[in-house]
């Protein structure tokens, strides 16, 4: 019997770079997918297709924990599977076509949305059902230690966990989650700036082990800090660590404050967040770019915006808005032409909408 398996991207709506410190992040998933389709098969070897990309490759089941990272998406499938053998789930022979609709490298977790899918095949074909805790632990395993970068759980997390029609609020530390209702009187709009990250070979982990600097010399876990305790830490650090550090604590404080304007329904709270943050971003993390930094500026400018910012790992990718469901075609014409006539190429435009997390079904 073919089988298919689709885990969703996600997009963060607040909370950057700091799910890796175990601080607070309030992402949601998408109904962009990534679908893997598989059909077991005889013989010896796993054969995975990129229908997207036109590329596969072929590995024996048996030496797979020997294969050594090939720089391409396949590390991706490669790393969950020598992840799961590690953890004594057997590998077995098959036919595995992957296609998906998230954009790869645009901040919208391509990366987690192919993990958690293929980690969720490989382990029907073994007949193993993974509880959810151990799946997230396992691709967020794969993409550190095989992949190399020091992702934090929030892409693989949201992932498997998302649900319909809610974000989620979630302590990276604890594990703690809970969904929120967002408003129904906002779209969630995610403009994609064309320009694409490779967070493997990005600063991505310089950051995080400048926060792990930051950790050692204060003696203290970051997500910890309060907003009080700033002023007394900014003067020991040296600079750029004062920056880091300035971004950490002042976003994951607003995650609290984003959470709580979407309970009460305070959509400019949500916008006055969602502003900071991207500011936070560009002037304190150093993560934006003069493309992402233009497409916040032209969504503050238009009617109907709500709140724009920067989000995923940053260096290029998209950004996330929320804007006012009558004003958005408008909106999204006024962006595509103040794009293009500041950059000669349009953006792509996503509306999209909160969707369920991974899971399988039959075909």
């Amino acid at each position: 019997m073919l089988r298919t398996f689709r885990a969703p991207g996600r997009v963060n709506l607040i909370g950057d770079h700091i799910d890796y410190v175990g601080g607070m992040v309030c992402p949601a998933t998408i109904d962009l997918e990534c679908h893997v389709r598989v059909l077991t098969t005889q013989g010896d070897h796993l054969r995975v297709r990129s229908v997207d990309l036109g590329e596969e490759g072929v590995w024996d089941v048996h030496s797979i924990h020997k294969q050594e990272p090939t720089g391409t998406w396949m590390d991706y499938v490669i790393g969950v599977a020598k992840e799961l053998d590690h953890r004594g789930i057997a590998l077995f022979p098959a036919h595995i076509e992957i296609s998906s609709t998230v954009p790869i490298g645009a901040g919208l977790s391509s990366s987690a949305s192919l993990e958690v899918s293929i980690a969720l095949a490989l382990c029907d074909i073994a007949g193993e059902t993974v509880p959810r805790p151990e799946l997230v632990e396992m691709c967020v395993a794969a993409e550190r230690k095989f992949v190399g970068v020091q992702c934090g759980i929030m892409d693989q997390f949201v992932s498997v966990y998302g649900a319909d029609g809610c974000a989620m609020l979630l302590d990276c530390h604890t594990q703690k989650h809970q969904l929120i209702e967002l408003p129904i009187d906002m779209k969630i709009v995610v403009v994609d700036s064309k320009i694409r990250h490779s967070l493997g070979s990005s600063a991505y982990n310089e950051r995080r082990q400048q926060c792990i600097e930051v950790e050692k010399l204060l003696g203290t876990a970051l997500r910890d800090l309060t907003i009080d305790d700033l002023p007394k830490c900014i003067e020991i650090l040296p600079s750029p660590l004062n920056k880091r550090l300035c971004h950490i604590v002042t976003e994951n404080n607003r995650v609290h404050r984003f959470a709580e304007a979407c309970w009460h329904h305070e959509l400019s709270m949500l916008g006055e967040c969602m502003h900071e943050s991207h500011v936070s971003l560009r002037d304190d993390y150093e993560v934006s770019c003069r493309e992402l930094d233009a497409l916040v500026e032209l969504a503050e400018q238009q009617a109907g915006t709500i709140g724009s910012r920067m989000t995923g790992g940053g260096f290029g990718g998209c950004t996330v808005n929320l804007v006012e469901p009558e004003k958005l075609t408008p909106w999204s014409e006024a962006m595509i032409d103040g794009y293009k006539t500041q950059f000669d190429r349009a953006p792509e435009i996503y509306v999209v909408r909160p969707s369920q997390g991974a899971g399988p079904y039959d075909e």
